[in-house]
């Protein structure tokens, strides 16, 4: 028989058991330089090489090579709830044809811009089977093994 005392002890315990369970997780991905190193950037006098000493290889890099970025943001897990970015930062470094420094820039989430997505299908060329040729198409494909008992 279970008394009060030892009932309350054990409500208590899934209690804080389920509310740890639905504490948030989170995740930080990529890097960005803080604010002082990205304030130390000398336009027209640093270069991609002396970039990469200071902050290693970019995020991405843009089709010619001469944007290049580094991304970094946060993501909360909140329990059964959806995923969401909580943080993101972008810097983005400009260099011209000589691979000097032109622009920095920073962006951040509320930068960014909602682009939905299209919810349009596309069609498959493939045949679509009715059940009755499903059926059909299933005899004659047998072979003794799946018949046979393993051991």
């Amino acid at each position: 028989m279970i008394t009060k005392p030892s009932f309350a002890k054990f409500s208590a315990t899934i209690f804080l058991a389920f509310g740890l369970l639905a504490c948030s997780l989170g995740n930080a991905t990529g890097y960005v330089p803080t604010p002082a190193e990205i304030a130390a950037i000398q336009v027209n006098v640093d270069t991609q090489e002396t970039i990469h000493e200071k902050f290693g290889p970019a995020t991405v890099v843009g089709e010619d090579e001469l944007v290049w970025y580094y991304i970094a943001s946060y993501r909360e897990y909140p329990g059964i709830l959806p995923t969401r970015e909580v943080t993101r930062r972008i810097l983005a470094i400009q260099f011209n044809s000589a691979n000097k420094v032109v622009k920095v820039e920073e962006f951040s989430l509320e930068d960014g811009k909602y682009i939905p997505l299209a919810n349009d299908v596309t069609e498959t060329g493939g045949r679509e089977l009715s059940i009755l040729d499903q059926l059909i198409g299933g005899i004659g494909n047998f072979s003794a093994e799946n018949f046979l008992p393993q051991n």
